[in-house]
């Protein structure tokens, strides 16, 4: 049995009486004015602890037991309600409080840089594939209305180039390869991939490469990106909301408004240094089974560095008021680590 003291409100005025309450047989019991009241405890509400301000108990009949007897009442919860006192340790003991905060913020900080980036390679695999090509298709025809012009390519170079790329579309025959020359105008040298399997290699880039390897183990970096499906993984990090909805529900319709900004977003984008890493090993690991070596890839990664002149990264088109950020140092970042690897 445990007793305790407390004030009694009868609920329909607001004077109080002193009662003297106990707790036995799953019951609270007291006497007020020579009336004997029973109530079972699991119809009676006793708050968790706060510091140490007044508790105030709710009857189910509408009346209150004010008490600052925390001990007492502790123990009815911990033996008969077990009710969670979290509210009253945090209050009390405010180093565990902050302890617990930081903890809350970390976890929440890896689940956003971990988290994120998981639930996008999980939906990057059920995005339906019309659904990629309708997105570069209209980012293509952005593209060339706003940046490149028709290859200006000798045909035979071309050719040579072509052909190299037909030995990755049948190495790679389960992926949609499709290659495309375009004048990269004022961008120069440059090659991306798009989400569909369309690789964009610029007439500037075939020219500045002395090796036919050189260029090989471009495209082949490229395809790296298609595979792992890098430009979708990174709009759908993008939209964390979107993504987060499509996963747990399965609706494609989540991504709508995404669609619609979606190539402009891609014209924009920025590959990570774990996607850049990994199609950098998508490519080395290709080369190292053809037997051509990997300098071949530094050594095209070099020519296009040299190749950039040093000026701002944001191109601003003519007549339009958006900038275009898509250059093979901005979009492909830590060029110089990159070509120090093997």
């Amino acid at each position: 049995m445990i007793r305790f003291q407390g004030l009694y409100y009868n609920g329909k005025n607001n004077q109080s009486e002193p009662i003297d309450i106990e707790c036995r047989h799953q019951n609270l019991t007291f006497t007020v004015n020579g009336n004997s009241f029973h109530f079972p405890l699991d119809k009676v509400k006793i708050p968790t602890r706060v510091g140490s301000t007044p508790r105030f108990i709710e009857l189910p009949d509408g009346a209150m037991i004010e008490s600052q007897q925390h001990q007492e009442i502790d123990q009815i919860l911990t033996q008969f309600q077990k009710k969670d006192q979290l509210a009253h340790v945090l209050e009390s003991k405010w180093s565990l409080a902050v302890i617990l905060a930081i903890i809350f913020v970390i976890t929440l900080f890896y689940s956003v840089k971990d988290g994120i980036p998981a639930l996008a390679k999980i939906a990057s695999k059920e995005i339906p594939y019309s659904w990629m090509k309708s997105m570069s298709q209209e980012t293509l025809t952005q593209l060339d209305k706003k940046i490149f012009k028709a290859s200006k390519l000798d045909l035979q170079i071309k050719q040579k180039v072509q052909a190299d790329f037909q030995t990755l579309q049948e190495q790679f025959s389960d992926l949609p390869l499709k290659l495309q020359f375009r004048d990269g105008g004022i961008i120069g040298a440059n090659a991306f991939a798009l989400p569909d399997g369309n690789i964009i290699i610029t007439d500037q880039l075939v020219k500045i490469m002395d090796h036919h390897h050189q260029t090989l183990s471009i495209l082949s970096h490229e395809i790296g990106h298609i595979y792992h499906k890098h430009s979708v993984r990174s709009l759908l990090q993008n939209s964390a909301i979107a993504l987060i909805v499509f996963v747990f529900t399965g609706d494609i319709q989540t991504f709508s408004s995404l669609a619609v900004a979606a190539p402009t977003a891609l014209i924009n984008l920025k590959y990570s240094r774990d996607f850049e890493r990994e199609a950098d090993v998508w490519a080395r690991t290709y080369l190292k089974s053809q037997n051509i070596p990997l300098t071949r890839f530094s050594e095209a990664l070099t020519k296009l560095k040299e190749s950039k002149p040093r000026r701002n990264k944001k191109i601003k088109i003519k007549d339009d008021d958006s900038y275009i950020e898509l250059d093979f140092l901005s979009t492909h970042p830590d060029i110089d680590e990159r070509i120090k690897e093997k």
